[in-house]
């Protein structure tokens, strides 16, 4: 009775690595000094926690994403204290579009994000502000390695920062906004 137990248990821990995958990205300001790590851990139900770090490598804010029955994907955004700091919620649309709308942490709308994916694992996403003015744009290439470069500008076009490394794989999910 204790052996099958043991190899049950066994099983279960050699399996737990399997089930998850994280991965980082690496932020850079425009004149390419690092600022941010975002360290990633998608689990098999599709639940992805992401940790945010500065340059110093102290936590400045985690995200849960969340797939829904419904086809949406919540995010919910906690600041370095655990308070939460706001929530995304993005919904595919037709022809490979999604649309996020960004609260803060009383319900009021503090931006939105329209992401097209584009050929050759390219997606670009346009934010905007409560009012809907462009607030910024980001263009993402992923190689078929899984290894993307999002690239981030402002409203003028100029480069503001970059971020590398590996994104969660993830039926939907929330582009990240710039830095502000």
């Amino acid at each position: 009775m204790t052996k099958p137990l043991c190899l049950l248990f066994q099983a279960l821990i050699l399996a737990a690595p399997a089930t998850a995958q994280t991965s980082r990205e690496v932020v850079r300001d425009g004149s390419g000094r690092i600022v941010q790590t975002i360290d990633h851990r998608a689990d098999a139900s599709g639940i992805v926690k992401s940790t945010t770090r500065d340059a110093m490598g102290r936590v400045i804010g985690t995200a849960v994403t969340r797939q829904a029955a419904t086809g949406a994907a919540r995010t919910e955004y906690r600041d370095s204290q655990g308070r939460v700091a706001g929530t995304a919620e993005t919904r595919a649309s037709a022809a490979g579009t999604a649309r996020t709308t960004y609260r803060d942490p009383m319900g009021r709308v503090a931006g939105t994000a329209e992401t097209r994916q584009g050929a050759s694992h390219t997606s670009e996403a346009r934010f905007r502000d409560p009012t809907g003015r462009v607030s910024g744009s980001s263009t993402t290439r992923c190689q078929p390695t899984g290894s993307c470069t999002t690239t981030y500008r402002d409203p003028s076009g100029r480069v503001t920062q970059s971020a590398t490394g590996k994104k969660p794989t993830a039926p939907l999910r929330a582009p990240t906004p710039p830095i502000k």
